[in-house]
């Protein structure tokens, strides 16, 4: 069951990883020509995959889809926790799910302006900026 929050009420249960990031490369099927997905991978040596955020760029460079993926960074956890926001940033519509650790799933929407600057989410238009800079060549992107 998703249950609606305030934005302010969102709260990833792994937190947003900023160091030790490099680009990734991904395919998307059917991209519309001029659009470009690009991803960063954040984490420690033993895990360069503990967060992995992925951004389409429509072919203006606005960013329009945004996935943040985070893996608690632990051994010799069977089921660590693990965090999915999922931005629509033209409906500006957030979707937080928690998981790990034996616990039932839990299942978050929030809308508003703010979810795209949201401090608990890890500022997901400045991660965006940063990927397109770093990532894709583009100028910092403008997140609408």
């Amino acid at each position: 069951m998703v249950k609606t929050v305030t934005i302010d009420s969102l709260v990833p249960v792994v937190p947003a990883l900023i160091e030790n990031a490099s680009c990734g490369s991904i395919t998307v099927p059917d991209l519309p020509q001029g659009h470009k997905a690009l991803v960063m991978l954040f984490g420690p040596a033993n895990q360069p995959t503990a967060r992995v955020v992925m951004v389409r760029l429509d072919a203006s460079g606005a960013p329009y889809d945004y996935r943040d993926t985070r893996h608690e960074p632990v051994d010799n956890v069977a089921y660590p926790h693990q965090s999915v926001i999922t931005i629509d940033f033209l409906r500006q519509t957030v979707m937080l799910q928690n998981s790990g650790r034996g616990e039932p799933m839990a299942v978050f929407r929030a809308s508003g302006a703010g979810v795209t600057t949201a401090e608990s989410l890890g500022n997901p238009s400045e991660t965006v900026k940063r990927i397109s800079k770093a990532c894709g060549g583009y100028p910092p992107a403008t997140v609408r």
